[in-house]
C-alpha cells in the first residue's frame, strides 16, 4: 500500500460514463448533478465518505475531452483537464469509469495512457452493467491493464468487489483523534440551556438541568465517539459553566468557574454558544 499518499480516491473518465452517479452512489446522497448532457460536471466534487466504517475523501472530476482550443468549450475542457490533474496528484487511488454499452472509445485510451504516465494505482468500474449479461461485455476493457469490476450505478450492482479493492489499496492512517480528541466546547450565559443542549445530542441525562442559574460550576468533559472501527472519531464535549460580566460575579466558586471556563475557550477545536 502506498503509505505516501492521503487516503483520497479520485473519480475519472470521459463525458457521460456516469462518473457522477457513482461518486453519488458512493457518497450515500445527491451531491453531483447527473444529466444526460455532456459536461455537466466541470470541477471537482469533494465528500468525506465512509465504507464499512473506513473513510476517505472522493472526489469526482470533469469529462476528459480533446482539447484544440478552437473554440469557447475548449477553453472550458482545458481546464477541467487541469482540475483533473491536479486531483490525480493526490489521489491514492483512482476510479477509471467506463461505459460497457459502448465499448472502447477513443478518449478510454487517452484516459487509460494519462493514468499509467502519472503511475496511477487504479480500477475499472465498467460502468452500466445492469444484469449479468453486461458483466461480460467489460472483459474487453481488461486491455488497459487495469483491474475490471462491472457495476451499475443506476441499480447498485457490483460496487461491493470494487470497493473492496479500492480499500485494499488505501493507505493505512493513524487516528489521531484516539490520543488527540477533537474538543467542542459549549459556552454562554447562564441557563441558556448548554447542560440541556449536550444531553439531547447524547440522547441521555448525562449532565444535571435546574432553571436555577449555576447549575454547572465545573467545566465537563464527555467522551463521544461518531462512527466504528479504528477510524471512528473521537470528540470531547466539554460543557461549561454560565458566563457573566465579571463586575456582576460576588461568588468565589463562580470566580474560579470563570478562571477555568477561559483556559478551556483558549484550546478548543470548536466552540458553540
Amino acid at each position: 500500500m502506498n503509505l505516501e499518499k492521503r487516503r483520497v480516491v479520485v473519480i475519472v473518465g470521459r463525458p457521460n460514463v456516469g462518473k457522477s452517479a457513482i461518486f453519488n452512489r458512493l457518497a450515500g446522497e445527491r451531491i453531483a448533478i447527473v444529466h444526460k448532457e455532456s459536461g455537466v460536471t466541470r470541477d471537482r466534487l469533494m465528500r468525506e465518505v465512509s465504507w464499512q466504517h473506513e473513510r476517505f475523501e472522493l472526489i469526482d472530476t470533469g469529462g476528459i475531452c480533446n482539447i484544440d482550443l478552437s473554440t469557447k468549450q475548449d477553453e472550458i475542457n482545458l481546464g477541467i483537464r487541469q482540475q483533473v490533474e491536479v486531483a490525480l496528484e493526490d489521489a491514492a487511488v483512482v476510479i477509471f469509469v467506463v461505459n460497457v454499452e459502448s465499448g472502447i472509445v477513443p478518449m478510454d485510451d487517452e484516459v487509460a495512457r494519462m493514468l499509467r504516465q502519472k503511475g496511477c494505482v487504479a480500477i475499472i468500474a465498467a460502468n452500466k452493467a445492469d444484469n449479468e449479461k453486461r458483466d461480460g461485455d467489460a472483459v474487453e476493457f481488461e486491455k488497459f491493464g487495469f483491474p475490471v469490476f462491472p457495476v451499475s450505478a443506476l441499480h447498485d450492482r457490483g460496487f461491493e468487489p470494487m470497493m473492496q479493492a479500492v480499500m485494499t489499496a488505501l493507505p493505512d492512517v493513524e487516528n489521531t483523534t484516539i490520543t488527540n480528541p477533537l474538543k467542542v466546547v459549549v459556552a454562554g450565559r447562564p441557563n441558556a440551556g448548554k447542560s440541556l443542549y449536550l444531553n439531547r445530542l447524547m440522547n441521555s441525562d448525562r449532565l444535571i438541568v435546574s432553571d436555577i442559574p449555576g447549575t454547572t460550576r465545573d467545566s465537563i468533559g464527555i467522551p463521544f465517539i461518531i462512527g466504528k472501527g479504528p477510524q471512528a472519531r473521537h470528540y470531547m464535549f466539554v460543557d461549561t459553566a454560565g458566563m457573566r460580566h465579571r463586575g456582576k460575579i460576588d461568588d468565589t466558586v463562580e470566580w474560579y468557574s470563570l478562571c477555568v471556563q477561559q483556559q478551556v475557550l483558549s484550546r478548543p477545536i470548536l466552540s458553540c454558544s
